[in-house]
């Protein structure tokens, strides 16, 4: 199957940031490495790290100049390479968000996080090696599924990847957002005690 040679991209705009990004044309590769897949971005998610990003000295950690926005995204799969294994076309998947960091066991790796060190999601298509994608669950739709990432890894890492976990644990959680419903589900079904803070609703 072929692909779009040309694509469109999200990139924040030059120093000093002054709160704006830019649409990009850019150029896919006309050839693929045999491991290589080529991805449609059906959606992308937005947090504060990218807000954070459009300000100078707002992002504590390395930031590309004029890098392509976005760290969470849902895609299509539309090529794939000749020794691709793993993936077939239309398999739903998301990109690893650090390309360093694939079985949590690295050390001494420097990060390339996607938006921040290397090109982020916030783009029509992208070409990335097949060890860095994830399949994504079926019954969940492209911009739910481009927000899972996000806070599914926060959560499991906030739990510790549910290691040794003592009995009759309780966890505190903080509102209602995003992160802290998933770290709630994980807490149901390993046994954690949730405590959640929140606001009452008060009518009007």
């Amino acid at each position: 199957m072929s692909y779009p040679k040309t694509y469109r991209t999200v990139r924040r705009s030059a120093k000093p940031y002054l709160l704006t990004v830019e649409i990009t044309n850019e150029t896919l590769p006309e050839s693929l490495d045999p491991d290589d897949v080529v991805i449609r971005i059906h959606a992308a998610s937005v947090n504060y790290r990218d807000v954070a990003m459009l300000h100078e000295g707002g992002y504590p950690l390395s930031c590309n100049d004029r890098e392509i926005q976005g760290k969470y995204c849902a895609a299509e799969i539309i090529v794939v390479g000749d020794a691709v294994k793993i993936f077939t076309l239309g398999d739903r998947v998301t990109v690893t968000p650090n390309l360093s960091f694939l079985t949590g066991e690295e050390n001494d790796v420097e990060s390339c996080a996607l938006g921040s060190e290397t090109a982020g999601a916030m783009r029509e298509y992208a070409v990335y090696e097949e060890k860095y994608l994830v399949k994504l669950p079926l019954h969940l739709s492209w911009e739910e599924a481009a927000t899972i990432t996000g806070v599914d890894i926060t959560a499991w890492v906030s739990l510790d990847g549910l290691k040794d976990i003592p009995k009759n644990a309780t966890a505190l959680l903080q509102g209602t957002g995003g992160v802290s419903v998933m770290f709630l589900l994980l807490c149901l079904e390993s046994g954690i005690r949730p405590i959640t803070t929140c606001r009452p609703c008060v009518p009007i």
